[in-house]
Order: C-alpha cells, then sequence, then structure tokens
C-alpha cells in the first residue's frame, strides 16, 4: 500500500472530511476522560496531530499542555491548533519522558516500523506512564 505524504492537494481533502461534530466529540470526551484521567499539569503527545482537531480538544476540555507533532508541512499548515512540530513516529522530536500520554489517532497504518515507533513513545514517556 503506498503512504500518502500529504501534501497541500492531500491535507485540504484531508481538513473537509476529517471533524467531527459537537456531539461525536462529546462522546470522544467521556471515553478520554474515563481512560486517560486527565489532570492539570498532565503532557500529551498528539503524534500524527492532522489538522490539530483533537490538540485543540484536548487544551478545551483540560488543563493540559499538548505536543502535537505531525511529518507534513502543509499539515502543519492547516492546523487549527499551533504549534505544531515537525516529526514522526519514527523520529518523535521530544525529549526522553516528557510526556504522560500519547493520542495516536488514525496514524499507524502511517507508520512503516512499528517496532522503532514504540521504542520511540516508549522513550519520549514518563517511566509513570510506561506499560
Amino acid at each position: 500500500m503506498a503512504r500518502i505524504t500529504y501534501d497541500t492537494a492531500d491535507a485540504a481533502a484531508f481538513e473537509a472530511t476529517r471533524h467531527l461534530t459537537d456531539d461525536g466529540l462529546s462522546a470522544w470526551r467521556e471515553a478520554v476522560t474515563r481512560h486517560l484521567d486527565p489532570h492539570a499539569g498532565m503532557r500529551i503527545l498528539d503524534l500524527g496531530s492532522g489538522t490539530g482537531m483533537w490538540a485543540r480538544a484536548f487544551i478545551d476540555w483540560y488543563d493540559i499542555e499538548v505536543t502535537a507533532v505531525n511529518p507534513s508541512e502543509a499539515m502543519r499548515a492547516r492546523s487549527m491548533y499551533q504549534p505544531v512540530v515537525h516529526g514522526d513516529a519514527e523520529r518523535i522530536p521530544l525529549d526522553d519522558d516528557s510526556v504522560d500520554a500519547a493520542w495516536i489517532s488514525t496514524v499507524i497504518h502511517h507508520v512503516p516500523d512499528l517496532n522503532r515507533a514504540a521504542r520511540e513513545l516508549r522513550r519520549s514517556s514518563a517511566p509513570t506512564t510506561r506499560c
């Protein structure tokens, strides 16, 4: 399967079709709250942040810090959440132990080396959140 590079045209198509209604986001908020237990000062990585919908939602919902990361310049430019850092799952541009959790929505199928991505997620996640 060919990987999408998310050039300007791909990014525009993604932006036009990948948004949830307020009701849809509300259901997700309940699930995220139940499973993540977000709290003030928590640090979240939004890996493959796309249009920034999730990063923006997390900031609106909770008193947390979000670092959005996306490899596509066109997607970073279109993001409703700024800043978005250049990087990808195999090269997460964060220090060791720098986040408490990672949000990875519709990203895994874009990652060529899942083992390397898992190592990067483990490296960048604080020890208390590691499984």
